[in-house]
């Protein structure tokens, strides 16, 4: 039997069967990603204070915030989620670049000739070498997913 004998009639040469479909090729397109956080949290102010009425049968309460400015507030009392993700990036840029010199370290004492290739060595050492690779790897992942985000808003507001 021949290959063209396992299609059926007329099938072999097609190419708008379905088994001999090319698949589009993968190009890369720019995005713009809008992804809304939020969190809870607290401040502390003298700008509000709560008022209660005692009436006939009850009493009522209400926040008086007529002077209260929340957002800034909020942003004397705390830190802005883009700057903790500076940080957070720095940070990760210096445990990475830590990393960085003890793989190459690692490299000259196990004799490597070029950098990210596996000498023919014991276990532990070329798992030593692979987990470093790995987690080098994660932290450059790390870097990219959180550089390059802008706020184009943000909000504060009281619960009431």
């Amino acid at each position: 039997m021949r290959e063209r004998d396992y299609y059926p009639a007329g099938a072999y040469n097609d190419p708008n069967a379905p088994y001999n479909e090319c698949e589009a090729p993968e190009i890369e397109l720019d995005v713009t990603v809008h992804e809304a956080l939020v969190k809870s949290s607290a401040i502390i102010t003298n700008d509000a204070w709560y008022v209660t009425e005692y009436e006939e049968g009850g009493s009522c309460t209400w926040l008086e915030d007529t002077n209260l400015d929340v957002k800034k507030d909020y942003e004397e009392q705390n830190e802005r989620l883009t700057v903790t993700l500076a940080k957070a990036c720095k940070e990760i840029t210096r445990l990475r670049e830590e990393k960085e010199a003890y793989l190459l370290k690692l490299e000259e004492e196990f004799g490597v000739k070029r950098h990210r290739t596996l000498p023919m060595q014991d276990a532990t050492q070329r798992k030593l070498l692979v987990d470093t690779w790995q987690r080098i790897d994660y932290l450059k992942a790390l870097e990219e997913s959180l550089t390059g985000w802008d706020c184009e808003e943000f909000e504060v507001e009281l619960d009431k």
